[in-house]
């Protein structure tokens, strides 16, 4: 709604309502009264405190007419101007997104660098999308499964791909760690979730500080501060799910550098579902590219 379009709306809806009506009359009503005051030669024969008094009430009457549609007209126009624009732009983005996995999928072979620049650019979108709507800075990023035991708990992670803004995570230590669902409290919940046949399967912690036996093995050491302090976790895996140790090959976590962010009742999760389809068909296929070629 561009603000020409507000302002018209509201002009219409303010001449169209059945409280302006009713005002309408109010105020014949009114205007006859005070003719009739202004006119009678015994001026004592109507109070002229209540016809002020009337007077003013009818003008505050329109005053709230006036005041309810306009608030009503603006929560519109924000929402249509930030809210739906925000999600807009994020679902054509990654519709474009789930063109170049599919192409590439499709090809003969899949060149590592157009692999990481679709990676990459899936990173920073959603990185752009989720600091928008938050008002916060966010990172993401893509981990991907180096081994695979008969144990899922001891499954191993490695950092595939980070937005360009949140690379100096990427330290000597953290990539020496182990990260493995044993350690990590976000992959534990998604596994133990998907084991149960549970529809929803996404890790949210809005408050990570005021957590309890909150494990995380981006946290080197007792005195290691996280960069973040909520997040959202979803396993890379086919939304028509199968068994959990046959299927899933890594996670998309995004986190936040303030609590309360992430929304799990309405759009944060499904604007992730939009593109993990794609995006563990497009890593299955590199995934077992690279056994082959082993």
């Amino acid at each position: 709604m561009k603000k020409s379009s507000f302002l018209r709306n509201t002009w219409k809806d303010i001449k169209h309502s059945q409280l302006v009506k009713i005002g309408w009359l109010i105020s014949g009503v009114v205007g006859s009264l005070v003719a009739w005051f202004m006119t009678a030669n015994d001026k004592s024969t109507i109070n002229r405190d209540n016809v002020i008094l009337i007077v003013v009430i009818v003008l505050c009457w329109y005053l709230f007419i006036i005041g309810f549609i306009l608030m009503k007209n603006l929560a519109k126009y924000i929402h249509n101007t930030f809210v739906d624009s925000l999600y807009g732009k994020v679902i054509t983005s990654l519709t474009q997104l789930n063109l170049q996995m599919k192409d590439l999928v499709r090809g003969e072979n899949v060149d590592d660098d157009n692999l990481m620049k679709v990676l990459k650019t899936i990173c920073n979108e959603l990185k752009q999308f989720f600091d928008n709507k938050t008002s916060a800075k966010c990172g993401v990023s893509i981990k991907v499964t180096l081994s695979k035991d008969k144990e899922i708990t001891s499954w191993k992670f490695r950092n595939l791909c980070r937005d360009d803004k949140n690379t100096c995570r990427d330290t000597a230590e953290y990539l020496r760690a182990e990260h493995t669902v044993v350690g990590n409290t976000p992959y534990q919940h998604v596994v133990n979730q998907l084991i149960r046949h549970s529809t929803k399967v996404a890790y949210i912690n809005n408050n990570i500080p005021e957590a309890k036996d909150y494990l995380n093995t981006s946290k080197i050491n007792e005195e290691t501060i996280l960069p973040y302090k909520s997040e959202l976790v979803y396993p890379i895996m086919p939304l028509k799910r199968g068994e959990v140790d046959s299927v899933m090959c890594g996670f998309l976590c995004v986190d936040c550098d303030k609590i309360e962010k992430f929304d799990e009742k309405r759009y944060d999760v499904p604007v992730i579902e939009s593109i993990i389809d794609n995006l563990y068909e497009l890593l299955v296929r590199v995934i077992d590219t690279r056994k082959n070629e082993n």
